[in-house]
């Protein structure tokens, strides 16, 4: 048995959507016993719900905070008040557009979201597990947050718990099975995936992934649409 690992935005979900061909793909290897596992840098609310309820997947790491298995949830690491109100603050002052992403809401600063100020007003803090900035990532200066860990994207940033990466959940998933990272097989094509990609104990990476990838990746996809492929290849 292998746990397979997909990123999602430019590994499964392209233009939109998953492809009919990849979603039979993954069908026919959980099939085989496989359990599909979805680890994706969108907080859970972010995925679309369609995928969230489309039954392909055993499970989902979302954020690298978010961790649910079925329908149990095993990890849920959110960001305390103090990160928030700091974040919030950061936003305000600089005019800058930020989300606040969660495990059940998504709420904005200077965005189209219900303004993130209202969380402050509750009497139990929503769930957030990522923040992301949505500037050019040089203006996200790492000691404008110093309790979060700044990943930085050609035209946004994103702010994570410290210590947490898209590997840290799938250590919590194949301790769940009893099994380590030498039973994982990941897929990813983005700069974000490297920790996931090489935790692994095999991975696959997509045909626009960063040229040294191939130094840790057993198979570069040729199509765009790539999972089918290294799927009928591997299995």
């Amino acid at each position: 048995m292998k746990v397979l690992f997909f990123d999602f935005d430019g590994t499964l979900y392209i233009d939109g959507a998953i492809s009919g061909e990849c979603q039979a793909e993954l069908r026919r290897v959980k099939a085989l016993g496989n359990p599909v596992i979805l680890n994706t840098g969108r907080s859970y609310a972010l995925v679309p719900r369609k995928v969230r309820e489309s039954g392909l997947f055993d499970g989902m790491i979302c954020g690298s905070a978010y961790v649910r298995l079925g329908d149990e949830v095993i990890e849920n690491l959110t960001l305390p008040e103090k990160i928030l109100r700091g974040a919030y603050e950061w936003g305000k002052s600089t005019g800058r557009a930020m989300y606040f992403e969660g495990v059940d809401e998504n709420f904005s600063v200077n965005g189209d979201l219900t303004d993130a100020g209202e969380i402050f007003s509750r009497p139990t803090l929503p769930g957030i597990t990522k923040v992301t900035m949505w500037c050019d990532p040089a203006l996200v200066r790492d000691e404008d947050f110093p309790d979060l860990r700044i990943l930085r994207f050609p035209h946004y940033a994103e702010g994570i718990r410290r210590g947490r990466d898209k590997s840290s959940g799938m250590k919590t998933v194949l301790d769940r099975f009893g099994l380590t990272e030498k039973d994982a097989l990941a897929f990813g094509d983005s700069e974000n995936d490297r920790d996931m990609l090489r935790f692994a104990g095999q991975s696959v990476c997509m045909a626009n992934a960063p040229a040294d990838f191939d130094d840790f990746c057993i198979y570069r996809c040729k199509e765009r649409d790539g999972v089918p492929e290294a799927l009928k290849k591997l299995f």
